[in-house]
C-alpha cells in the first residue's frame, strides 16, 4: 500500500503524468498501470494458490525457460527462427537485451540446483531441471555478461550458504554443483574469459555508467528530492542533467532513457520515498525469509500430491528457500543493472509463490449486512467499474498504437499520404500522446515538399494543398508541446516545422529561436540546438538589405556567439565549425574562414560539404592548386557532387586541360540534363573556347545538388515549401548546401 500510494503520487506529480501511468510512450515497465496490475497479482496468487499449485507453477515457469533459453541461444548464434526482419538480429530475444537475458539465466540457477539436488525419482521433472540448467550455462556463455556472472556468483554463494547450514537436509557431496557455478563465474570474471568465435559475434550492449547514472541522479534530486521526476520520466532527467563530458565521447548523442541500474532510476523517477518504499518491501520479504527458513521451526506435516516417498515438509522448505534466493538475487541485480516488464513481473511471482509456501492461510467470514461486508462489496464494485473502464481505454490505446505501427511503415515506405491517414487516426483515438503528434507534424512538412514538386498539380492546387498542410504541421507541433511541455523533442520538432517555413510564414524566424530557447532549457548542453539557433541568425542577416549594416553585423555576431558556446561544450563539433567559417566568410575575414574550415576537414574528414566549401573558399582566393586538391577530394568522397565537378572543370579548363574538363562537365550532364549552361560550357570547350564565354557570371551554381551530410549552409530565403528566390537563382528542385553561399 505504501509503494502503491508513493507511486500515486509520483505519477501526479511526473513531468509526463500520462506516459507515467500508462507507459506508453515511456517505459511500460516503470508505469503506475503495471505496478496497480502486479500488485493484483500478487494478491490474486496469494490468497487463492495452495503450495502444491506453487510447485506446479514453478515446473511450468521451467517450462517456459527452456523455450526462452533455446530461442536466445538461435538468435545469439544467428540462427533465427521468425521470418520477421525486427526479429533477425542476435540481440533480439523474449526477455530485453542480452544482458536481461543473461541475468535471467543467472536468476534461475539457485532454485534450479536446490531442485535437482531434492529431487530424486522424477525422472522427467530432473530431465526438465538438467536441461534449464545446461541451457542456462551456454546462455551465460554466450552472452558473457560480467553482472550476470556476478549474480552467479551471489546465488552460488547463498547455495553453499544454505547447503551448509542445512546439513541435515542436503547431501554435502551435492556442495560441488554450487561450487562448479562459483568457480566459473570467478573465472570469466577475473580472467576476462573471451571465446574467439562466440565473442566476435556477440553483440555489444550499450547503457549508461553508474557514475553518470548517480551524477544526473544528484542534480534531479534538487529539483524533486521527494516524489522524483515521474515514473518512466528518466530520458528527461539525462537531457537535463547530463554531464559536460558527456559530449566528449562517441555516444554523445544517444539519449539513455534508463539510469544505469534500477536503484538509481527509481532514485531519479519516483524520488526519495519511492526508493525508501522500494527498499523497505525488499527489506520485510528479507527479514521474514531469514526468519522463517533458518530461526523459525515449522510444523511437519505429510501430503500425498507427490507420488514418491520423500518429506513433503522438506521438499517445500527447499522450494521456499530456493525461490527466496532467486529473489535475493534479482534484487541484487538491481543495484548493478536496469530491471524491465519480465523482471517487475518475476519479482513479484517470486514474492508471492514465497508468501503462499511459508505463510498459512488465514480466511475471513463475511456476515451479511455487516459493515466490513458492505465496505469490501463497495471496494470490489469501484474495483469492478475502473478496471473496466481502463480495460476499455487500453483497448483504444491498442488501436492507436497499431495505427501508428502501420503509418511509420508507410513512412518508411515513403508512402507519406498514406502515413498521415493512419497516425491522424491514432492521435484521433489517443490525443494524449505527444509522439503521434510529433510524427504527424514532420510528415505534414514532408508532404508539403511533395506538393509543391508535383508538377501534376497546377498551381493554385498546389498552394491550396500546401497552405492546408502548413496550417496542419504547425498544429501539430503545438499539440505536440502542449501535451507535454517538458519533453525536448516537441520543442525540437516544433523549431523544425517553422525552420522549414522560414519565408512562407511570418515571424518563423523568431518562433524557430523560440522554440530552440525552450529546447535548450531542457536540454541545455545540445550542441544541435546552439548551431541551428546560429544558422537562423545567419538566415536573418542575409534576409536583410545592404542598408541595415549594423543589424546585419549584430546578427552575425549572434549567430558567433551560438557556435562558440557549441565549441566550449563539443569542440569537435563538425557542423558549428562550418558554421562559424562560413560567419568568417560573410564578415570578410577570409583567412580565418579557410583556417576554420581547415580546422573542420580535420574533425569531419569525409564530409562533402565541408571539403566542397573549404575547396571553394581556397578557389575564390585565387588558391587554385589547394582547390583542385579539394574539389578531386570531394567527388571521390561522392562522385555525383555536380557542384565539385563543376568548379574542378573551370580549374582544368584554366590550366589548358580541356579534355579532363570536357569530362568533369560532361558527367555533370549526365546528372542535369536539362541544364542549358552546362550545354553551353560543352559546346565552348568543344570548340576550343573559354568554359564560360558568352555566360553571364552568377553569384549561384546552376546545378542541382543533393544536401550534404553535416554542413548545411544557411540561406536568405531558405524554404522547403515555396519556390522563392533560391530556387529562381539556382533552378533547383530544393535549395541546396553548397549553392546557396557559393560565388564565382
Amino acid at each position: 500500500i505504501v509503494l502503491l500510494s508513493v507511486f500515486l503520487i509520483s505519477t501526479l506529480t511526473s513531468l509526463y503524468s500520462y506516459g507515467s501511468f500508462w507507459g506508453w510512450p515511456l517505459s511500460a515497465g516503470e508505469s503506475f498501470l503495471t505496478l496497480i496490475c502486479l500488485i493484483l497479482f500478487y494478491l490474486v496468487m496469494e490468497n487463492t494458490f495452495k503450495k502444491e499449485e506453487v510447485f506446479y507453477l514453478m515446473i511450468d515457469l521451467f517450462l517456459s525457460v527452456s523455450l526462452v533459453m533455446l530461442f536466445g541461444i538461435f538468435q545469439l548464434m544467428g540462427k533465427f527462427m521468425f521470418p520477421f526482419s525486427f526479429s533477425k538480429v542476435a540481440n533480439f530475444n523474449t526477455i530485453g537485451s542480452v544482458g536481461s537475458l543473461a541475468i535471467f539465466a543467472a536468476v534461475f540457477l539457485p532454485l534450479l540446483t536446490l531442485l535437482i539436488i531434492k529431487i530424486k525419482k522424477k525422472l522427467l521433472l530432473k530431465i526438465l531441471l538438467i536441461a534449464d540448467i545446461v541451457l542456462s550455462a551456454f546462455i551465460l556463455i554466450l552472452a558473457n555478461f560480467s553482472i550476470a556472472w556476478w549474480l552467479v556468483t551471489i546465488g552460488a554463494v547463498l547455495v553453499i550458504a544454505l547447503m551448509a547450514q542445512r546439513r541435515d537436509i542436503f547431501d554435502n557431496r551435492w556442495l560441488i554443483l554450487p561450487m562448479f557455478f562459483l568457480a566459473v563465474a570467478l573465472l570469466f570474471l577475473f580472467f576476462k574469459i573471451q571465446i574467439p568465435k562466440i565473442s566476435a559475434n556477440r553483440p555489444n550492449e550499450i547503457f549508461l555508467s553508474q557514475r553518470a547514472s548517480l551524477n544526473i541522479v544528484k542534480k534531479s534530486l534538487k529539483e524533486d528530492p521527494i516524489f522524483g521526476s515521474g515514473p518512466g520520466t528518466f530520458a528527461f532527467d539525462f537531457a537535463k542533467y547530463k554531464d559536460k563530458g558527456f559530449n566528449s565521447g562517441q555516444l554523445w548523442s544517444v539519449k539513455f532513457s534508463k539510469a544505469g541500474s534500477e536503484f538509481l532510476n527509481s532514485l531519479a523517477t519516483t524520488g526519495i520515498l519511492g526508493v525508501s518504499s522500494f527498499l523497505f518491501l525488499i527489506g520485510v520479504a528479507i527479514f521474514y525469509g531469514i526468519r522463517i527458513l533458518f530461526v523459525g521451526k515449522g510444523r511437519k506435516r505429510k501430503h500425498d500430491f507427490l507420488v514418491d516417498n520423500e518429506n513433503v515438509q522438506e521438499f517445500f522448505w527447499v522450494l521456499s528457500a530456493g525461490v527466496f534466493i532467486n529473489f535475493l538475487v534479482l534484487v541484487s541485480g538491481y543495484f548493478f543493472y536496469g530491471s524491465n516488464l519480465s523482471f517487475n513481473f518475476l519479482d513479484f511471482l517470486f514474492l508471492a509463490s514465497f508468501s503462499v509456501l511459508v505463510f498459512p492461510k488465514k480466511e475471513f467470514v463475511l456476515k451479511p449486512s455487516s459493515w466490513p461486508t458492505l465496505a469490501f462489496t463497495f471496494v470490489f464494485t469501484l474495483f469492478f467499474v475502473f478496471g473496466l473502464g481502463i480495460s476499455i481505454l487500453e483497448a483504444q490505446r491498442c488501436v492507436a498504437s497499431s495505427d501508428y505501427q502501420r503509418g511509420i511503415i508507410a513512412w518508411r515506405g515513403n508512402n507519406t499520404e498514406q502515413a498521415i491517414r493512419e497516425l491522424k487516426k491514432a492521435a484521433e483515438i489517443n490525443p494524449k500522446v505527444d509522439l503521434y503528434w510529433q510524427r504527424l507534424a514532420q510528415l505534414y512538412i514532408q508532404q508539403t515538399k511533395k506538393v509543391i514538386q508535383n508538377k501534376k498539380l497546377s498551381k493554385n492546387d498546389a498552394v491550396k494543398q500546401a497552405r492546408a498542410y502548413v496550417h496542419n504541421a504547425i498544429s501539430s507541433a503545438k499539440m505536440a508541446v502542449d501535451i507535454n511541455p517538458k519533453n525536448v523533442d516537441n520543442w525540437s520538432t516544433r523549431a523544425f516545422v517553422y525552420q522549414q517555413l522560414v519565408g512562407v510564414v511570418n515571424g518563423a524566424n523568431d518562433w524557430v529561436i523560440k522554440s530552440f530557447n525552450s529546447a535548450l532549457q531542457l536540454e541545455p548542453l545540445n550542441p544541435y540546438f546552439f548551431t541551428q539557433k546560429g544558422i537562423v541568425y545567419i538566415q536573418k542577416s542575409l534576409s536583410l538589405p545592404k542598408d541595415k549594416k549594423n543589424e546585419k553585423e549584430g546578427l552575425l555576431e549572434k549567430a558567433k556567439e551560438q557556435f562558440e558556446k557549441v565549441i566550449k561544450v563539443k569542440p569537435d563539433y563538425a557542423s558549428a565549425n562550418f558554421q562559424l567559417a562560413i560567419v568568417y566568410k560573410l564578415e570578410g575575414r577570409q583567412q580565418e574562414a579557410i583556417k576554420k574550415l581547415e580546422e573542420t576537414e580535420k574533425i569531419a574528414p569525409f564530409d562533402t560539404g565541408v571539403v566542397f566549401q573549404l575547396g571553394l573558399i581556397y578557389y575564390q582566393n585565387k588558391d587554385f592548386q589547394k582547390a583542385k586538391k579539394e574539389f578531386q577530394k570531394a567527388i571521390i568522397l561522392n562522385p555525383k557532387y555536380s557542384n565539385a565537378h563543376y568548379f574542378l572543370g573551370l580549374i582544368l579548363d584554366r590550366e589548358g586541360e580541356w579534355q579532363e574538363a570536357i569530362k568533369q562537365f560532361e558527367e555533370i550532364e549526365k546528372l542535369n540534363p536539362s541544364n542549358k549552361e552546362i550545354k553551353k560550357i560543352l559546346r565552348n570547350l568543344r570548340m576550343g573556347y573559354p568554359a564560360l564565354r558568352g555566360i553571364v557570371k552568377s553569384t549561384h551554381l546552376p546545378i542541382k545538388q543533393t544536401k550534404s551530410s553535416t554542413s548545411e549552409l544557411p540561406s536568405s530565403s531558405k524554404s522547403s515549401v515555396s519556390k522563392q528566390s533560391d530556387l529562381k537563382q539556382l533552378n533547383f528542385n530544393e535549395t541546396t548546401t553548397e549553392a546557396t553561399t557559393t560565388g564565382r
